[in-house]
């Protein structure tokens, strides 16, 4: 099967001038009451298919890149998915850990979520250090970031799999594997304090607006800001920012019910930072050493990094393996293309009933495509794709 774009066709121009991705799937059913039906089974034998061995160098440090959610997120890739993947490296002699950004309070929320070095079998540590500082400026040479600072562990990793829960965004529309290395590979900010993932969300330094006319001071842009860095406060019904703690990621603004808030954010630019931050993340490794997972699981509107997790759009769809990232988060769009979306979810909430290749777009207010075709630019990978589906046998 050859599939570009949200249609999951591609014209015979493009099969000539594209190069074809393999994508390895597994659907999430189990049909089936015996073990090799089931997603562990499905995925361990996604694994063994896949081009996973090639990417593992023996007796190096491979880093398994994932989100360990939040206090109120928890439906992330779960320790017993990860705990397969470790132990697929380590048959490889590779010498695995699993690891995220965001800092020292990150690893409280890891283990609340059961992500620790026992349930996953690989030490859990935080790539940017205790304040997500520990960074690596690499250049990425494109004009918006110029550069990024990587965090540090995945800089000094010798190879990378990154296990990205499929899900709905709040500024790009779809969060997947190119979020997951672009925001979840970079340090909050610098050692001299220079925002570096917030400079994808805002642009450049531009400042918080707030209108008092516009606010009902409902709070929710405090909620979605102090369970990470007490950043914004109301007070005597005023709506302060303190700058030196502010990450700059927007969030106040997307859930502002009112339009009280506002940053100079650009949708366009957004998707060019995260394929300009993916590039820089990627260049600090040798030629196929990183490899991505996708679960299509629980597919929510939001970021795991957001302090809740509404209930998921569309069904279980299953679990995607790549070596682009690319053609693996176009395929999850494609497939979420063809899902019909759940009653009581955010897609009800919208009246989309419907499968369709805008349901996503029609339930966050964004083009989920937009930063696929940024990194596809930026020579990242290519929408054009082979499926290739691997299930039990019969």
């Amino acid at each position: 099967m050859i599939a570009s774009h949200a249609n999951g066709t591609v014209s015979p121009e493009r099969i000539t001038t594209l190069s074809k991705s393999k994508v390895f799937f597994s659907n999430a059913r189990a049909l089936h009451y015996r073990y090799t039906c089931s997603l562990p089974s499905k995925l361990e034998r996604l694994l063994d298919r896949s081009e996973f061995a090639s990417v593992i160098p023996q007796k190096k440090k491979v880093a398994v890149k994932t989100h360990f959610g939040s206090s109120g997120a928890f439906r992330i890739v779960r320790p017993n998915f990860l705990r397969i993947i470790v132990d697929a490296i380590r048959r490889e002699e590779g010498q695995p850990f699993v690891t995220d950004t965001g800092g020292l309070y990150k690893l409280d929320i890891a283990v609340r979520n059961g992500i620790t070095e026992l349930s996953v079998g690989a030490p859990v540590i935080m790539a940017g250090g205790i304040k997500d500082m520990d960074g690596v400026p690499v250049k990425t040479g494109g004009p918006l970031l110029e550069s990024i600072d990587i965090a540090a562990a995945i800089y000094d990793a010798d190879a990378m799999v990154v296990v990205s829960h499929a899900k709905g965004h709040i500024q790009s529309g779809y969060g997947g594997a190119i979020k997951n290395i672009a925001m979840g590979c970079v340090t909050t900010r610098s050692r001299e304090g220079e925002n570096q993932r917030g400079r994808m969300h805002a642009r450049g330094e531009a400042p918080f607006s707030w209108e008092a006319a516009k606010c009902n001071f409902c709070g929710q842009c405090v909620d979605v800001c102090s369970y990470i860095n007490h950043a914004l406060k109301i007070e005597d019904n005023i709506v302060t920012f303190d700058k030196n703690r502010c990450w700059r990621c927007g969030r106040c603004v997307r859930v502002c019910p009112t339009g009280a808030l506002s940053v100079d954010l650009d949708e366009k630019s957004f998707a060019g930072g995260m394929a300009e931050a993916s590039r820089a993340v990627l260049s600090t490794f040798e030629p196929d050493r990183v490899i991505y997972i996708n679960f299509i699981l629980e597919f929510i509107p939001e970021c795991d990094c957001m302090p809740m997790a509404d209930t998921p759009l569309y069904p279980d769809q299953g679990i995607l393996i790549s070596q682009d990232p690319v053609a693996i988060d176009a395929a999850t769009l494609d497939l979420i293309a063809k899902a019909k979306p759940l009653t009581q979810s955010k897609a009800e909430d919208y009246n989309v009933f419907e499968a369709g290749e805008d349901s996503l777009k029609r339930i966050t207010g964004r083009d989920p495509w937009l930063v696929l075709r940024a990194a596809e630019e930026a020579g990242l990978g290519s929408t054009s794709y082979k499926l290739v589906q691997v299930e039990p046998d019969k």
